[in-house]
């Protein structure tokens, strides 16, 4: 398959997917790709958010639903993350290159590549959210994200992908994937709802959200508390 840019960014489901830039101290600009899961709540890799080479997370974290550089276009403005959840062992030893799993027990890799940005405000309800479903098998999925091979547009690629049967971690090896997609979703729209199943890790391989689901919910709710006075 291939990617085709997204004209529709505006609407939902597409407008919950955002456009990230990771600002490090040493004024490093990283960019990356994650999906609304909730009202105050950005699921994206662990690795846009945590340099494991460096052992270095950004000091500022900023959030653009509905992304569009050419023209640019921010319809419901940009964001900057209150905080964030991550993993920093995806890459234990520091060499950039992440593992797709241990190929059984215990989790390694893109396993643990997942994180969760926290938001001050409640963006949420200006561009809805995808529902996370961590019963998916296999099924036919868009992979949607800013890859800086075209330039940040959003582009998304469609295809058949399925878990693998060891790891949880979802094989998208016959789906397009560049830099800047890592931390856009694996998704499916059912009842005019989009549901993540996955998030881009590698160029092959997607963190499966079965193994991340429960801290995931407990993260969601935690930040609640960000948005209870609004």
């Amino acid at each position: 398959m291939s990617q085709v840019e997204v004209t529709s960014q505006t609407k939902y489901p597409w407008q919950s997917i955002v456009f990230i830039t990771s600002t490090y101290a040493n004024g490093e600009v990283h960019t990356g790709s994650g999906v609304m899961v909730g009202p105050n709540d950005v699921l994206t890799a662990s690795h846009v958010v945590y340099d494991s080479t460096t052992g270095q997370s950004p000091i500022e974290i900023t959030v653009t639903p509905a992304f569009d550089p050419s023209p640019f276009t921010a319809p419901f403005g940009s964001v900057d993350a209150v905080s964030w959840h991550y993993n920093a062992n995806f890459d234990p030893n520091g060499d950039g290159l992440i593992v797709s799993g241990n190929g059984g027990a215990g989790l390694e890799g893109v396993e643990l590549d997942y994180a969760l940005l926290d938001l001050g405000v409640a963006l949420g309800y200006e561009t809805g959210w995808m529902e996370i479903d961590p019963t998916f098998v296999s099924g036919s999925v868009n992979l949607t994200g800013f890859p800086d091979l075209y330039g940040n547009n959003m582009m998304n690629d469609m295809g058949w992908v399925v878990d693998n049967p060891f790891d949880d971690f979802i094989d998208i090896s016959g789906l397009e994937v560049h830099p800047g997609n890592s931390g856009g979703p694996v998704w499916y729209e059912e009842n005019g709802v989009g549901h993540v199943v996955g998030i881009v890790s590698t160029g092959v391989a997607a963190h499966d959200v079965i193994a991340s689901y429960g801290t995931l919910l407990d993260w969601i709710a935690d930040n609640d508390r960000l948005i209870a006075a609004a």
